[in-house]
């Protein structure tokens, strides 16, 4: 995952993760952008998605286990 910034622990918030994938977006929606810069800011964009997508469903998992206690 080019261009992500990670935090001091070396991971990426799910934030960070969001704002790359709404910059991807804007870039995508550039109309001189080559195709072959799409194909790549979409992999990208995927391999994000898929990262907030695991992060939301840790957090809701943890919600319900701190509920049950």
């Amino acid at each position: 995952m080019s261009n992500v910034d990670i935090n001091k622990d070396g991971e990426m918030t799910y934030q960070q993760a969001l704002d790359r994938i709404n910059n991807l977006v804007a870039e995508i929606e550039d109309p001189n952008l080559p195709i072959e810069a799409i194909l790549e800011k979409v992999k990208e964009s995927s391999k994000l998605i898929e990262f907030c997508r695991d992060s939301l469903k840790n957090s809701h998992q943890e919600v319900m286990d701190a509920m049950r206690e």
